[in-house]
Parts: C-alpha cells; sequence; structure tokens
C-alpha cells in the first residue's frame, strides 16, 4: 500500500467516525444504548474506535449504523474524499413564474400548494412572480426527497425557475 493510500484511507477513517460520532450525539444515545439497540452486533468498543478513526466499519455496519440513526446512506457518505459536502444553496432568491407554474407537471404539486400557502400567508395574490428564499428551496427538496440542486433544476425544467 503506497503511502497516499494510507493517507487516504485514515482521512476516511478519521471522517466517517467523526460523522457516526456527531449522528449518535445528535440522537443522544451513548456508545452502550448503540450496542443494546444493534442488540450486541456493535460492540460499543467498536463503535469507540470507528469513531476516533482507528478503525474502519464495512459497508454492513455503515448500513446498520445509518438505518439505526435514520441517515440516508448517500447523505453520511457524501462528501467523504474530499469532494465538499453540499447541504444548502446560497442564501439569496429565486424568482417562480406563477403561470408557467400553473401548467407545470403534475410532479409539481407539492410546489404548487407550498406557493398557494406563501400566498396566504403574505397575501399576496394576483402577481405573475413570487421571489422565495433558497432555502425554501433546501425545505421543499426535502419533501421531494431529493437534495436542492437537483430540485431547482427540475424547477428550472419546468420552466417556472429561470436557470
Amino acid at each position: 500500500m503506497s503511502d497516499d493510500q494510507a493517507n487516504s484511507d485514515a482521512t476516511f477513517s478519521k471522517r466517517i467516525g467523526a460523522r457516526l460520532r456527531a449522528l449518535r450525539e445528535r440522537r443522544r444515545l451513548t456508545l452502550q444504548e448503540v450496542e443494546r439497540r444493534t442488540g450486541g452486533s456493535i460492540r460499543y468498543t467498536v463503535l469507540g474506535s470507528y469513531e476516533r478513526g482507528e478503525r474502519t466499519p464495512g459497508i454492513r455496519r455503515i448500513l446498520e449504523l445509518a438505518e439505526l440513526y435514520e441517515e440516508p446512506i448517500e447523505e453520511l457518505l457524501r462528501g467523504l474524499h474530499g469532494q465538499p459536502r453540499q447541504r444548502t444553496l446560497d442564501t439569496g432568491r429565486a424568482v417562480l413564474h406563477l403561470e408557467r407554474l400553473r401548467s407545470a407537471p403534475r410532479e409539481a404539486e407539492a410546489l404548487t400548494r407550498f406557493v398557494d400557502g406563501l400566498q396566504r400567508i403574505r397575501g399576496d395574490y394576483g402577481t405573475v412572480i413570487l421571489t422565495i428564499r433558497s432555502a425554501d428551496i433546501v425545505t421543499m427538496s426535502a419533501v421531494y426527497g431529493t437534495d436542492p440542486q437537483d430540485l431547482r433544476q427540475r424547477i428550472v425544467d419546468w420552466g417556472v425557475l429561470e436557470p
């Protein structure tokens, strides 16, 4: 094994370990509670060594922990090899074309309901555009079960949002 490969493996171990620890702590679980919840299949001492980056968990362990922590596996693994972990969009605004939204495909129904709700809250009727925060796209991406960049592209493809 080359030095570069060893360094890459060590970096991966530390990153996945830190992510696993953060997920466990977010759920306020102790190492021992994780062992109990896995029926002893993951010993607390082993989990501790994963979290410290001393050992690298195999894919089965990663899948088991992702399920226990209710974290999508793709989110757990995203960004572990140096690429940035993009979780949000810019903090700017997005302008939606409401007439185009009304003729968008059926897939856009959740966005239409969201926009209708915003219009009610704002008392903003009769306009042809609606300005939303980019953070609203992040929120809507959870409804669509996708990442914000994908949802933004879908909305562009529907003709509702300028690229």
